[in-house]
């Protein structure tokens, strides 16, 4: 600020009036001051002070002169206090002007100078005491002096610059914008008025200058800066005086350029700062006072230059300045410390760009020394904590010393401690340590650390934001931080938070800032990682989106290129996972290799590169497999790892890296040195991270996985064992909850599930699926990745399925294939796996069921498998063999020869892919020989034989005696030549045929399962030599082979009973060892207790396997009428009696027979009951064998067979555990006659045995022996013609005489055949009463007969109706059972009667007199409850049944014609139909009687008649104890009729005294109302009564 110089007005022109002595003293006191100013010698200036003080005591208040004197005293005064920092002088001169100033009142020319001076000493005491009273009144005496002082005023440029110093002292005080603008509004006026040689222009400019950087330091408004620079510029174009001055100019000018180079990033800026310090340096020489800050001054310049385009000459450069300066500051130098941490950052700047350790060790001690000359309380403490936990946190993330880390994080602690809140650098501080604690949390795993790191960047950020300084450090490092933690909870809030935070901070960062790479690089990072959780393909495309950009900003010689580089790269390889682009591969890889290639022999980063870039052609290899790719990956991993020594950091990733890529390999090439290799490395990798370690589960699961692997190689059971382990341990560190337990789920599982198929240890299989059912709570439906794991489940439970044959295991395995299918829709690569997959599971539930659904399904997924497997299609062989299987199957279930062509097709195609090594191919020639020799067995075509023995032959060339397949090929061959010798007769046929199954034979050991087929072979052969040479020696071996088979425990029980029928075949037709003929049958029908037990409750699969061509050639449909025809034979009636019982109604049999004992055992002893059904399903799985082939691979016949055996042996146990309970002593033997005989307890049963040895009927009573009544004209041929004709007859319902006529001679034939002799029988030896009650069970097709009406139907005969009153029973027990624990009704109660009544369902023709029907009912039973119309829907019946003691339907009925199970009554719509299957599941222990006035409830399966399949035999069997059904399709009218009777005979006694036994009784009083009104004899035979 600017004061009147008294050179300018001190020299006194005294007037003539004034005193000469004050003109004396005041002329001294002049002449001394110009001594001051001539020799600046302060002794001067005190005598000026005295002679000026003796003047102004000489001179009055009215001198005219007083005004001068006082101005140039204040002004000596103000100049001394300047010197000696006096405060009175300071003061004493403030009052001279304020006394000077009241001298020149307003509009006095000399007020303004007045105004001046005394503001001048105002804003100097302000700076003095910080008095704002001061600087107000000084600024508000500027203004004045300003507006006295018009533009013409040479001095209102003087005016302008000391109001705008006084201004900005105020601003910098109080920090008013409008302050600093006005300040600068006086500079820019004054400046036009001290132009180009002025002596005040340079003062201006360089105010201009200061004002305006302030300016920019709170607005940030770049033109400030321009304008700076602009005015530095023109200050240097202004003749100097002195080097001094320029050099000023110059670094002020370099310093703003600086600013502008910080704000727009342009190297011009830098480039001319770094100029202007040069030649300031030059202009400083050592020495120089300034010498040492032009040095820091230009080295922060180069080291800015070297931030901005990297060139490390620039950095290089900058630490020689450093140095340089250091040397000038020795220990003692004030401005060591400063110097020492300036050379320290460089270093370490130095250190990230070139990894040199001396560099960072020197930083180091640097940083060390300079901590050491800052004790606590000195003011650079502070920042010398902090700069030296950076330098050792750059130390530590070099070579991982935990104890640089922890220093490092003591030292940040205590800088922030010394930076409390409103400190401008606490904010550094919370950044430092947040960072630190970051990286410890990230090697420690500990949550607190992440959470200490989060909450010091949200302070830091805090701050920063009511600072309102950038916040853009402190959102990019609490971004990393919220990442840190989500790497270790796995929250998807805090991988949200730290998108948000990095999206945030990049907003800052606008294109061209040099912070935006660093941003985009952040949240691209941070994107990608949530992508990888959520695959919101949006993310992803955006990650690479900012990579790219962050690619195109970057140069090429930058340090950061090669991490955009690698970063795109790695983005680029996850799209490709997604897309399966070879484009985005590609690109990644060439990213990879660029990146590689900037990182020479010894970068920091090198490794890194290899790393990445392995990773990528690992990937590339994966999908396209070009083994360059995969051996380019592991030479890049060798590296990799010999660049990581031994406590390397890096060691642990390398040697998992290289592992994994070795396994591969070794999967491609089978090279054993890869997996040993692979073993070694994960080995080592384990021994490096010991327990706690974080990457401990990695390597215990990859280490685990190769132990896997090799033991797949090897079989060693130590490498599987130790794998197990390894996996357990890694699952136990990753518990519920953790991102990554589902890959351990996957691993145990894996290794499990091969322990079972090698152990056979049912623990390791339940716990196999244990895992893959909790690895599925991982994955919930919906996302891809969950395919894979329902077919690992699904894969598991059929295994376990192969073991215990339960349902719900199959029936599960088949869901998660449908689900797995789902999610690979067509154009998956894993499609065509899972349609394979699915298909085996059906086809192994059709085998075990029979349901045609299943494989026709199987066929389907097979088919449009191999539509999506093209020629060259890994999958294509194993789909063609399975197709053939499947299709050889159905041909084995419809017989179409079209079947059975295009599987030879398909065989034929899968050969032809199968070069001559190929392990499959003799599976592929067995199964096609198999296929040819069916087809001959339909077309007689010998090309076909031809073939398959051609193809037999060259197939067992190429298998030596230890080919696991050379018994089956034997055994093929051997069954082709003898379907030969059957047609030719060539006796060289059948030698040869039964050589080869010799020697088959001596191939299977005792146990071995398939020994069973080649002893049956083997005896066929023999059987067949015998019956062309009668070698009595032939016969005799076979049925010895038969026998063996029948015995051999291990194999199928289904295969033993065909043994055991097929010996007493040739016992029946050669005649050869009768007197083993009953033994036979008893075995053969232990046997069918055995298969039939296997199969319990799959009644409806089970119906479709009977019905089956096959089925007669396995268990013989006909045994147990055979073996019956025996007993009778051998006088042994009973016998006979407890045999008809043991074969008949075997479906039913099986859900009543067997079910309730197991399950009143599961009452007992749930663990037993569950064990038997599982040994007994596991012993039969084979069951119906395809006669497909497929070699399993690791498998040891031996092993098959002990398993085999144990399972045999434990079953023999757990049958006597059984048997040992009480009640369950005869548990799986047969029923006793004394049991059966109970059937006849209220009137004899009469059992009619068909067999083609001979027919008989025995009638049971309750006591006394069985009768004998043979019946020699009831042949099966006869009876066939008989049920033909009913079949016919009404079903085509010709004219009504011609069915009376019809009709009425069948019934003759069955009365002269079957009846009429019973009758005898029972009138004249047992003398049964007339209207007696009797049952009727017959055989085979007899079961479609209307026994029950037969007659003579002549003048003057009695028919049957007219002597008895007839009922029918599936079986004995079915009477037994419908006794068992029956109460009458009492007298106070009344049956629950429900009626269901449906006149018109859709798609049937209506029933209008089902209303009638029902309104009769209700006369008799007003209570019964109705159900019909719409409310008829299965449920609501369903449910009604189990609260019902009797039930009427009326409505249609329908006899399903194929699947007898899937019969129903027709409710409301099809989908409501009431089906036999839904009955029978459906237990009605209450139940008492049905009346079924439906059509065909009770009518026969032709298909399996003994099976009594029919909607009445379900009602009893659910536990109606009687049933009234009709035997083919009802007349409409005839329901009112019977109903009106039935229940009127019912209820003759009143509701309270009803018995449902009278129910036969009741529907004899009803058919013979329709006889009386003459109904055609088809409506009133139609109706038969079951049960009691």
């Amino acid at each position: 600020m600017d004061a009147a110089s008294p050179v300018d007005v001190v020299t006194p022109s005294v007037e003539s009036d004034v005193h000469e002595f004050i003109r004396s003293a005041f002329m001294a006191g002049s002449a001394a001051w110009d001594e001051f100013h001539s020799f600046n010698r302060y002794d001067d200036l005190c005598v000026c002070i005295a002679h000026y003080k003796k003047a102004l005591g000489l001179c009055p208040a009215s001198h005219p002169n007083r005004s001068l004197i006082l101005n140039n005293l204040g002004l000596a005064l103000q100049t001394r206090f300047k010197v000696n920092g006096e405060f009175p002088d300071l003061e004493e001169s403030i009052d001279l002007y304020q006394e000077d100033l009241l001298l020149h009142p307003v509009n006095h020319p000399d007020r303004s100078s007045s105004l001046n001076n005394l503001a001048c000493a105002l804003v100097s005491r302000f700076d003095t005491n910080n008095s704002v009273s001061d600087l107000d009144q000084c600024i508000k005496h500027h203004r004045e002096a300003l507006s006295l002082r018009s533009t013409s005023n040479i001095e209102r440029s003087v005016s302008l610059g000391n109001l705008g110093y006084a201004l900005l002292v105020r601003f910098n005080r109080t920090e008013e914008m409008a302050d600093l603008d006005e300040c600068i509004q006086h500079h820019q006026e004054c400046l036009p008025l001290c132009p180009i040689g002025h002596p005040r222009r340079s003062t201006t400019l360089r105010n201009l200058e200061v004002t305006l950087r302030a300016r920019f330091g709170r607005t940030r408004q770049l033109s400030d800066i321009d304008k700076c620079i602009r005015y530095h510029r023109d200050e240097l174009s202004l003749p100097l005086t002195h080097d001094l001055d320029r050099s000023a100019i110059l670094d002020s000018l370099a310093s703003a350029l600086l600013i502008r180079f910080e704000e727009k990033h342009e190297m011009v800026s830098v480039d001319e700062g770094i100029q202007c310090y040069r030649e300031v340096l030059r202009l400083r020489p050592i020495g120089h006072p300034e010498h040492s800050e032009t040095l820091r001054y230009l080295a922060n310049a180069l080291l800015q230059r070297y931030k901005q385009g990297g060139d490390s000459i620039n950095l290089d450069e900058c630490i020689s300045l450093y140095k340089e300066d250091l040397l000038l500051c020795p220990p003692s130098h004030p401005r060591r410390p400063a110097a020492l941490g300036h050379l320290a950052v460089a270093l370490v700047t130095r250190f990230k760009l070139e990894e040199e350790m001396q560099d960072l060790e020197d930083c180091i001690e640097y940083h060390r020394e300079n901590l050491a000359l800052c004790p606590i309380g000195h003011p650079g403490r502070s920042a010398t904590l902090n700069n030296l936990g950076i330098a050792l946190q750059a130390r530590f993330e070099n070579n991982s010393d935990k104890s640089d880390l922890e220093e490092c994080i003591q030292h940040h602690l205590e800088a922030l401690s010394l930076r409390p809140i409103g400190n401008p650098d606490r904010v550094a501080s919370l950044i430092n340590l947040g960072i630190a604690t970051r990286l410890r949390a990230k090697e420690t795993r500990e949550l607190a650390d992440i959470d200490r790191s989060i909450g010091y960047h949200r302070e830091s950020l805090s701050l920063r934001r009511i600072n309102r300084s950038d916040p853009f450090f402190a959102l990019n490092n609490l971004g990393s931080a919220f990442k840190t933690r989500y790497e270790q909870g796995g929250e998807m809030a805090d991988l949200d938070a730290c998108v948000g935070y990095h999206q945030e901070a990049l907003e800052l960062r606008p294109i061209g800032h040099p912070d935006r790479s660093s941003a985009l690089n952040s949240l691209g990072t941070a994107l990608r990682a949530r992508f990888e959780q959520r695959e919101e393909l949006a993310d992803l495309e955006t990650c690479i989106s900012y990579h790219r950009e962050d690619l195109r900003q970057c140069p090429i010689n930058s340090s950061h290129h090669s991490t955009i580089l690698g970063n795109l790269a790695v983005a680029l390889m996850t799209q490709f996972n997604q897309t399966v682009k070879r484009s985005h591969i590609d690109e990644c890889i060439v990213l990879h290799r660029e990146c590689l290639r900037m990182c020479p022999a010894g970068h920091r980063e090198r490794s890194a590169a290899l790393s990445n870039l392995g990773a990528a052609l690992l990937m590339r290899f994966k999908q396209y497999s070009q083994i360059v790719d995969l051996n380019d990956c592991i030479s890049h991993h060798t590296e990799d790892l010999s660049l990581s020594p031994l406590r390397h950091p890096g060691r642990l990733a390398a040697l998992n890296n290289l592992g994994i890529a070795l396994i591969t390999r070794f999967q491609q090439t089978s090279k054993v040195v890869d997996l040993e290799k692979c073993v070694e490395c994960h080995r080592e990798a384990l021994s490096l991270s010991a327990i706690g370690h974080p990457d401990r589960i990695f390597a215990l699961n990859n280490l685990g996985s190769a132990l896997h692997t090799r033991f797949e190689q090897t079989a060693k059971m130590v490498d599987l064992q130790e794998a197990i382990g390894y996996q357990k341990e890694a699952l136990s560190l990753r518990p519920v909850g953790h991102p990554d337990r589902s890959v351990s789920l996957i691993n145990l599982g894996n290794a499990l599930k091969t322990r079972f198929l090698q152990e056979d240890d049912m623990a390791d299989l339940e716990e196999c699926i244990k895992c893959y059912r909790e690895d599925l709570v991982y994955c919930p439906a919906g996302r891809l990745d969950r395919s894979m794991i329902v077919g690992n489940l699904g894969a598991a439970l059929l295994l376990r399925f192969g073991k215990g044959g339960d349902a719900a295991d199959v029936d599960e395995c088949i869901k998660y294939g449908r689900e797995a299918l789902s999610l690979r829709p067509v154009g998956h690569s894993e499609r065509a796996s899972t349609l394979n997959n699915v298909s085996i599971a059906l086809a192994t539930r059709f085998k075990q069921r029979g349901e045609p659904a299943d494989l026709v399904e199987c066929i389907g997924h097979l088919q449009d498998c191999l539509a999506i497997c093209p020629m060259g299609h890994s999958l294509r062989s194993k789909t063609l063999n399975n197709l053939g299987t499947a299709l050889t199957e159905r041909y084995e279930q419809r017989s179409e020869l079209a079947d059975l062509s295009e599987c030879i097709g398909y065989y034929r195609e899968d050969l032809f892919l199968s070069p001559l090594d190929n392990p499959s191919r003799p599976s592929t020639l067995i199964n096609l020989s198999n296929a040819l020799t069916r087809r001959f067995s339909r077309s007689r075509s010998l090309d076909d034989l031809a073939e398959c023995i051609g193809h037999l032959r060259q197939c067992l060339s190429s298998c030596q005696s230890t080919h696991p397949l050379r018994a089956t090929i034997l055994d093929s061959l051997g069954s082709a030549l003898l379907s030969r010798f059957e047609v030719t007769n060539e006796i060289a046929d059948v030698n040869e045929c039964i050589g080869d199954h010799r020697e088959a034979l001596s191939l299977h050991p005792i146990g071995d399962p398939d020994r069973i087929i080649s002893l049956h072979n083997l005896g066929y052969a023999l059987q067949c030599r015998y019956k062309s040479g009668a070698d009595a020696a032939d016969i005799e071996e076979c049925i010895l082979r038969y026998r063996e088979a029948a015995e051999h425990i291990t194999s199928s029980v289904s295969m033993r009973l065909h043994a055991s029928n097929s010996r007493i075949s040739a016992i029946r037709q050669f005649k050869y060892g009768s007197e083993f003929l009953g033994e036979a049958y008893a075995s053969s029908l232990d046997l069918l207790d055995r298969s039939i037990l296997v199969a319990a409750s799959r009644v409806s699969g089970s119906h479709a396997r009977m019905t089956n061509p096959s089925f007669d050639n396995l268990r013989g449909r006909n045994l147990a009428a055979d073996a019956a025809s025996h007993a009778i034979e051998v006088g042994q009636l009973k016998a006979a009696v407890e045999v008809l019982e043991r074969g008949r109604a075997l479906l039913f049999t099986q859900l009543g027979n067997y079910r309730a004992p197991l399950n009143d055992l599961a009452a007992i002893d749930q663990e037993l009951s569950g064990r038997f059904r599982k040994l007994s399903a596991a012993i039969d799985l084979s069951t119906l064998s395809d006669g497909s082939v497929e070699i399993e691979d690791g498998v040891d016949v031996k092993d098959i067979v002990a398993r085999r055996q144990k399972e045999a042996a434990e079953w023999d146990r757990t049958l006597e555990e059984i048997r040992r309970l009480e009640g369950f002593k005869n548990f799986l033997r047969i029923t006793p006659f004394d049991c059966l005989k109970g059937a006849a307890k209220n009137g004899p049963v009469i059992l009619i045995n068909i067999s083609k040895y001979r027919s008989d009927a025995v009638i049971v009573r309750e006591t006394g022996e069985p009768l004998l009544v043979p019946l020699p004209e009831a042949t099966p041929f006869n009876i066939r013609a008989l049920a033909d004709t009913i079949t016919q007859t009404t079903t085509a319902r010709p004219e009504e005489n011609e069915s009376n006529r019809i009709l009425q001679d069948l019934l003759r034939d069955i009365w002269r055949i079957i009846a009429e002799p019973i009758v005898v029988q029972l009138e004249r030896t047992m003398r049964l009463p007339r209207g007696s009650r009797i049952w009727w069970i017959p055989t085979s097709l007899a079961w479609l007969l209307p026994i029950h009406a037969s007659g003579p139907y002549q003048q003057g005969g009695r028919n049957l109706p007219d002597r008895f009153v007839s009922s029918y029973a599936p079986n004995m027990s079915a009477l037994i059972r419908a006794r068992i624990g029956f109460q009458p009704i009492l007298k106070t109660s009344r049956p629950r009667l429900m009626i269901v009544a449906q006149s018109g369902a859709e798609g049937e023709q209506p029933l209008p007199n089902v209303h009638n029907e029902v309104a009769l009912i209700c006369q008799f039973a007003p209570q019964a409850r109705v159900i019909e119309g719409d409310e008829c829907a299965r449920d609501t019946v369903l449910n009604g049944l189990k609260d019902t003691t009797w039930v009427h339907f009326a409505c249609h009925g329908n006899q399903h014609p194929t699947e007898p199970f899937k019969s129903h009554f027709s409710l409301r719509t099809r989908d409501t139909s009431l089906t036999l299957l839904d009955i029978i599941r459906n237990g009605l222990p209450e139940a008492e009687l049905a009346v079924l006035s439906a059509c065909h409830s009770a009518a026969g399966d032709k298909s399996t008649p003994d099976e009594i399949i029919h909607l009445a035999a379900g009602m009893l069997f659910a536990g109606f104890r009687n049933v009234v059904g009709t035997m083919w399709a009802m007349v409409d009218e005839d329901g009112p009729v019977i109903a009106e009777e039935f229940y009127k005979y019912m209820f003759r006694n009143g509701p309270e005294a009803v018995d449902c036994r009278d129910s036969a009784k009741a529907l004899d009083m009803g058919v013979r109302m329709l006889r009386r009104r003459r109904v055609p004899l088809e409506r009133w035979i139609n109706f038969v009564h079951y049960g009691m």
